[in-house]
């Protein structure tokens, strides 16, 4: 059984906290990550085939009002961003 204070040491600060109705704990990790293409710099054409990608990477940890934990949930949204026309 992993309780909330050993997610706490084990992870740190989480990016947010919240408790539901049922006085259930929820912890949110994220980590976002960016970065510009590197055609953006080419002048002319950067504007058309250039733009950026990004990365954003979630876990919400769940506790009980035992403060035990009781599951995760995880997401993983990648983008592929292009230039303008």
């Amino acid at each position: 059984m992993t309780t909330y204070d050993q997610v706490l040491s084990e992870l740190g600060k989480p990016s947010a906290r919240t408790v539901d109705s049922q006085g259930d704990i929820h912890l949110h990790y994220t980590h976002s990550f960016y970065s510009i293409k590197p055609e953006s710099f080419t002048p002319i054409i950067g504007k058309y085939v250039g733009g950026m990608n990004s990365s954003s990477k979630s876990v919400v940890i769940s506790f009980g009002t035992d403060r035990v934990m009781k599951n995760t949930t995880y997401s993983n949204i990648l983008t592929d961003a292009a230039g303008s026309f």
